[in-house]
């Protein structure tokens, strides 16, 4: 199996960064749509759906074009699109709720329209990782164990670093915009080292993009001495 450390990054911060965001998924809509048992079935229903599309397509995108800076940006755009969740996701809650879908439908509604998109992407990491780094047919089956066992321990490490430390030092949408922004930063070095140092138009390009979006989301969240960051 090839050495490629940025790959085996993404892979593992792409696991941490789905559960994290399934998590805290379940306590932002909490507030809109309840407790109810509709709720966590809504967002793990959801999620499932995304990671069985995002392995679909991802071996099929791999297959078609096999290209480490691809999947570096589809890193990028996951982590992009996870910047906007605290921010737009709250807003499409509110809307959904004032329509009054129901109990089951609006937070199923609201899982799909605010979750599936960057959890397909961040579920296309693996597969099309498997596809790069698989040198040789006979050892394909080594690899995919690999790259899965890693993105799976980095599942666990996301479940339960969230649950047990992050929601109560943080609260959910700090965790939600600081996993977009490790997502992007390690999506970012995947690319730099697809591309090489002396792409420096590409890496400028690529390193403006970070830094805007990374503004674009600070600036969204609330400030002043009277703002709790335990807040959801």
């Amino acid at each position: 199996m090839k050495k490629q450390y940025p790959l085996f990054a993404l892979v593992f911060v792409g696991g941490t960064v789905l559960m994290a965001l399934e998590i805290t998924g379940i306590r932002m809509l909490t507030p809109f749509f309840g407790s109810a048992i509709f709720v966590s079935g809504s967002i793990i229903g959801v999620f499932m759906v995304a990671l069985a599309l995002g392995y679909f397509v991802g071996g099929k995108l791999a297959d078609h074009k096999p290209s480490e800076a691809l999947l570096a940006g589809i890193g990028m755009t996951a982590g992009l699109l996870m910047l906007l969740v605290p921010v737009f996701g709250t807003w499409l809650c509110e809307k959904i709720t004032a329509a009054n879908f129901g109990p089951m439908a609006g937070p199923l509604l609201a899982s799909f329209v605010v979750f599936t998109v960057p959890s397909v992407l961040l579920a296309m990491v693996s597969p099309f990782s498997v596809r790069l780094v698989a040198s040789h047919v006979e050892k394909i089956g080594n690899v995919a164990g690999s790259l899965y066992s890693l993105s799976t321990t980095g599942s666990i490490l996301g479940t339960l670093g969230t649950t047990f430390v992050l929601i109560p030092m943080v609260g959910s949408r700090m965790i939600i915009f600081v996993s977009g922004v490790v997502e992007l930063i390690v999506a970012l070095a995947m690319f730099i080292f697809a591309v090489g140092l002396k792409n420096k138009r590409a890496n400028i390009t690529m390193a403006l993009l970070f830094l805007a979006a990374i503004f674009f989301g600070a600036s969204r969240y609330p400030r002043g001495p009277s703002v709790e960051i335990t807040s959801t």
